[in-house]
């Protein structure tokens, strides 16, 4: 019963997100509009989510007690290097698999982001969004799991939700992928400002280098299939190393 309470717990703070959200959504009166509705509704719902982890985190004192001795700019200089080569393959993949299968919920989050407040979209994608999600599926989601489950359990199955989170297929490449690496990072520093500079940086990537072109062949399906194939596998010998040290 208390592995089942100790899945269950945790998982039950995402759901409560998305429940607030369609609450939100709906609740807001129609002058949002001009603005948003789904960009003011983001835009809140983190604000919250900050705040309360915030007043959580240091009521609870989740702060882990162990941690690795590390080099603070080799760190930031490899996760810099590591989050530009993710969102690299995470474009080419999500443009692969939009191009075979398309993806409504993609075009429909496209449509409503294109007419929403400029402003709002940068602070939410730039700053809200990353603060509050990493507090979500890294300080609360994966913490409470590690606790029970062990860390490779885990840091995989919060990715995975984190990257359900973003709703739509050609996204879940990536964001999983990105989950990966914001896991790894934390778990490695004990710190959540390392996730959330991934996040940040990966999503001002999105938003600033979102018009540039890369080469064709990079499209193809064999090199889709071999970069994934290439990271799944580095990403899975981190985790063994990692594992191997608890």
């Amino acid at each position: 019963m208390s592995k089942v309470l100790g899945f269950l717990k945790p998982l039950s703070y995402i759901l409560a997100y998305f429940v607030f959200a369609g609450l939100f959504y709906y609740i807001l009166p129609d002058s949002v509009d001009k603005y948003g509705r789904n960009v003011v509704t983001a835009f809140s719902l983190n604000l919250i989510v900050i705040v309360s982890y915030l007043g959580f985190y240091r009521s609870k004192r989740l702060r882990s007690s162990y941690a690795f001795s590390f080099n603070k700019s080799a760190v930031i200089m490899a996760l810099f290097v590591v989050t530009s080569l993710i969102w690299i393959l995470s474009q080419t993949t999500a443009s692969y698999l939009y191009q075979v299968f398309g993806d409504g919920s993609f075009d429909s989050l496209a449509k409503q982001n294109s007419s929403a407040d400029a402003t709002l979209l940068v602070i939410q994608t730039l700053i809200l969004a990353p603060i509050a999600e990493e507090m979500l599926c890294r300080g609360l989601l994966y913490k409470e799991w590690r606790r029970s489950f062990g860390m490779v359990f885990s840091g995989v199955l919060s990715s995975l939700v984190f990257a359900i989170m973003h709703g739509t297929l050609v996204h879940l490449p990536g964001a999983f992928l990105m989950g990966l690496i914001c896991f790894l990072s934390y778990e490695y520093t004990k710190k959540i400002k390392y996730p959330i500079g991934v996040h940040i940086l990966y999503n001002s990537l999105s938003i600033f280098l979102a018009g540039i072109s890369l080469p064709e062949r990079m499209f193809m399906t064999s090199w889709i299939v071999f970069w994934n194939g290439l990271v799944a596998g580095l990403l899975i010998k981190a985790l063994h190393a990692f594992s191997k040290d608890y």
